[in-house]
């Protein structure tokens, strides 16, 4: 909690994105067929429709058909299929 608030507190004073400090998630979505996720945390859910990713801010949660992840590592997470939707929930 100390180190978010840290963060947070370098992101105000600064004109740094937040996404270029350490340990700040980063989602990317390439058209409709691709999602990156950094700094995730592990995947929640995995179904063919839909695949959640424990976040440091929350869950991020891909919803589509024929989803898989064709890539993961320690930062990095590769979803594709046909993507319909990406949400994020807090907490």
């Amino acid at each position: 909690m100390k180190q978010r608030m840290w963060m947070e507190k370098i992101i105000g004073r600064t004109e740094l994105p937040g996404e270029n400090l350490p340990l700040q998630s980063l989602v990317e979505i390439c058209g409709n067929s691709r999602v990156l996720v950094e700094n995730h945390s592990g995947v929640t859910a995995y179904t063919n429709e839909r695949i959640g990713i424990r976040v440091r801010f929350g869950t991020v949660e891909v919803h589509g058909q024929q989803l898989k992840v064709c890539q993961m590592s320690r930062c990095q997470l590769v979803i594709s299929g046909t993507i319909q939707s990406v949400h994020l929930q807090k907490g």
